[in-house]
């Protein structure tokens, strides 16, 4: 009935087109999974140094979320929400 007019929108093309390209999402980092195994395979101690940076990189995340999250609650602390309602 609406599909001539001009707010008849079809999403049925590009959710094809979007299905069809979708693997590349999965099979990219699949193929990096399996390139880093054969890697620590090959030179175990890059475990090491993998799993160091990773911990490094989550303990550094957390740090700056916290010290966000503290500088956030001092300027909570500073501010004052008081509503004066004139009641005539």
């Amino acid at each position: 009935m609406f599909n001539r007019s001009s707010t008849f929108v079809s999403f049925s093309g590009s959710a094809a087109q979007w299905a069809s390209r979708s693997w590349w999402l999965v099979f990219i980092p699949g193929i990096a999974f399996v390139m880093t195994a054969f890697a620590i395979f090959v030179w175990p101690k890059l475990l090491a140094y993998l799993v160091a940076g990773a911990l490094l990189f989550v303990g550094v995340l957390l740090i700056g979320w916290a010290m966000t999250m503290r500088r956030a609650t001092r300027l909570r602390a500073r501010q004052r929400d008081v509503v004066y309602y004139d009641v005539s």
